[in-house]
């Protein structure tokens, strides 16, 4: 019995020659659409690898956050000890660690476009906002700078809000694709798909 066509022995004579197309001829044949702006290409790369080489989303709320006298997380550096201040980010770490005597501390880091910024949430602040800080993975908090030893510094909050899209800075265009949301380790929640940057 002879190799059916299909079968053929090699690439000689009788071996069935099947048109391979190249990728010039595939990417001809693909519809021309316009490039996504940046800001839907950061909440993609976030989605998919839970970082962005393009840019900080945060980025996308600085303009309106600076209006409103937020400041970038490294400006905290050069704040002297009790001086107030307003600081806003995406949740990096929130922790609500056991204490002896029971009483409810959360640690939280924020991140935004220039860095890290360390904030505690002491009871009173966290009866009246605690709601806020567990469901809402991006905020704006304002409170005390803290300072401990040469390099120590903490901010104890005293009011925690919401950073939501009516921060976003003038003239960007709305993302409102469907993407999956994403689990952070430890269950965090994914800013970037809530406020659809």
């Amino acid at each position: 019995m002879s190799p059916s066509p299909l079968e053929g022995e090699g690439r000689g004579e009788g071996a069935l020659q099947l048109p391979m197309p190249t990728l010039d001829d595939t990417l001809a044949d693909l519809p021309d659409v316009p490039d996504p702006p940046v800001h839907a290409l950061v909440r993609m790369d976030y989605e998919i690898l839970g970082l962005s080489p393009l840019c900080h989303p945060v980025t996308f709320y600085r303009e309106t956050l600076s209006k409103k006298g937020i400041i970038e997380n490294k400006q905290l550096r050069q704040m002297t000890n009790h001086s107030y201040v307003k600081v806003g980010g995406v949740v990096v770490t929130c922790m609500r660690p056991p204490t002896k005597s029971g009483v409810i501390v959360v640690f939280i880091t924020l991140e935004d476009e220039t860095g890290l910024a360390d904030v505690v949430v002491f009871p009173k602040v966290y009866e009246k906002y605690g709601q806020v800080i567990f469901n809402n993975p991006g905020l704006i908090i304002e409170g005390k700078v803290e300072r401990s030893g040469r390099k120590g510094l903490s901010l104890i909050a005293s009011k925690i809000h919401p950073l939501t899209a009516d921060y976003r800075n003038a003239g960007l265009e709305p993302d409102t694709g469907e993407y999956p949301e994403r689990t952070r380790s430890a269950g965090a929640r994914s800013w970037v798909k809530s406020q659809g940057i």
